[in-house]
């Protein structure tokens, strides 16, 4: 069974960016281990290696990461009922169903 996947918050990313600003001189394996001992989660060196690439630069700025709104509510892929109408036992059931054997 593959190993399951640890999610990082923006706050743990910004985090292991803001220590190695301050401290450029340590290398992923020594972040590694920081940000095990700080947050108590695993990480891989992938994950630091990712992290502190330019596509999360955006992280470092002041109002990092502001959670936004969706633009409109989606619907759901169900159809539009048009009809109220509930079928009930009786609305299935006739005469000849009532006089012939069940079938099992």
């Amino acid at each position: 069974m593959p190993p399951k996947r640890t999610a990082f918050t923006v706050i743990e990313k910004q985090s292991l960016r803001s220590y190695h600003a301050q401290h450029p001189h340590l290398n992923q394996q020594e972040l590694r281990a920081w940000f095990e001992s700080q947050f108590g989660k695993p990480i891989t060196q992938g994950s630091v290696s990712q992290f502190l690439g330019s596509s999360y630069s955006h992280l470092d700025s002041a109002e990092a990461a502001p959670i936004r709104q969706p633009d409109r509510k989606r619907n759901g892929i169900r159809p539009i009922r048009t009809s109220k109408r509930r079928y009930t036992a009786s609305s299935f059931t006739n005469r000849k169903t009532l006089s012939s054997p069940a079938r099992w």
